[in-house]
């Protein structure tokens, strides 16, 4: 499921994110008046680090998982894809990097509390019942009828 999967560029980048997340601070207190044994640090430094680190790590996980959606390979081409995690919260999962992945807001959507693996089944299961409801739905296109495995078992008995 994961192409490109660089965990030391990755750390590389976060490491970088808190250097410049730690210098903003420390920029941002030394022109500020200190009260009297009280360092204070302005939180709006600390929001813009934060969203800097959101947005390397969504660049990261995208390129990771080449850019598409992971279950229906949807690109993000509309701006689209969100990182999500592999196992949700709610079932025990942690924000760590092996745990994002990159999903389209309807795969994200519909896929709700499941883990990862049971989203797929749950995908390849109902991909399986449409592709047989439609091999056994009679072709009209060539003016015949389909062979599907009622028409199998006929001939088998034969």
């Amino acid at each position: 499921m994961r192409r490109n999967h660089d965990p030391q560029r990755f750390l590389l980048r976060v490491h970088q994110l808190r250097c410049h997340q730690r210098l903003l601070m420390m920029l941002d207190t030394a022109s500020s008046p200190r009260r009297s044994g009280l360092s204070a640090r302005a939180p709006g430094v600390r929001v813009q680090a934060q969203a800097e680190l959101a947005k390397a790590i969504r660049a990261a996980v995208l390129e990771r998982d080449g850019g598409v959606c992971v279950y229906c390979g949807e690109s993000d081409e509309n701006g689209r894809l969100i990182v999500e995690l592999v196992v949700p919260v709610s079932r025990g999962g942690r924000p760590t990097w092996p745990n994002l992945q990159a999903a389209c807001a309807s795969c994200h959507e519909e896929k709700g509390t499941l883990t990862a693996f049971e989203y797929s089944l749950y995908l390849f299961e109902t991909r399986l019942q449409e592709t047989l409801a439609k091999l056994s739905a009679p072709s009209r296109k060539y003016g015949v009828a389909a062979r599907g495995p009622r028409r199998a078992a006929a001939k088998a008995r034969d």
